[in-house]
């Protein structure tokens, strides 16, 4: 029987050796003034979906894959340029990042937010960025901003991250994240997926 050795610390680990992929949500509170309220403590994704592993085989093979919608049906989906589309339009509520209040914990056969968040929030666009950084290392960061347009706290437990195929919604991660955005205030999210160091 094969013996799986402990992996290294990443502190003692070369920069050349950082090469596996890890995903982290990161979020800020800021004054409609862009000023800075808070940093959020970065959380990591909890549960990559079933839908985002089937996005995956379809991209690397030909075959149709049945993928459960948004909206509780399933599709089938094939390869396509659109699988991982995320440059979702400011005041979309129904693709990019997305906000909710459901406390359930996340399991990979989720394919939707437990209780969406829309009322009272302004949708800011979503930006997908794609760059380098430090000695090796690459990224690709999905953000997006959402402000509270009411007079009240608007608290928020789960955060997803929806792609629209161009015919249908798929929810590839949805994770607990609690935090409470003050009236007028903005909260900006960042999904990142990176490499190296």
């Amino acid at each position: 029987m094969e013996t799986l050795s402990r992996p290294a610390s990443r502190k003692n680990l070369s920069p050349q050796s950082l090469n596996f992929l890890s995903a982290v949500i990161l979020g800020t509170l800021r004054h409609p003034t862009g000023k800075l309220i808070r940093r959020l403590p970065p959380v990591f994704p909890k549960s990559l979906t079933k839908q985002f592993f089937n996005a995956l085989n379809a991209q690397f093979t030909t075959d149709a894959t049945s993928t459960k919608t948004t909206a509780g049906g399933v599709q089938n989906q094939v390869a396509s340029t659109l699988n991982f589309r995320s440059d979702t339009a400011a005041g979309e509520t129904t693709a990019g990042l997305l906000l909710g209040s459901g406390q359930t914990a996340p399991i990979v056969t989720d394919h939707k937010l437990e209780t969406p968040v829309t009322a009272n929030l302004t949708h800011g666009a979503q930006t997908v960025l794609n760059e380098s950084f430090g000695v090796n290392g690459w990224r690709i960061t999905l953000t997006r901003s959402f402000t509270n347009t009411s007079a009240n706290p608007i608290s928020i437990n789960e955060i997803a991250w929806y792609v629209n195929d161009g015919g249908s919604l798929y929810c590839y991660d949805r994770s607990l994240y609690v935090v409470s955005i003050a009236a007028g205030k903005v909260l900006t999210l960042s999904y990142r997926f990176s490499s190296g160091a």
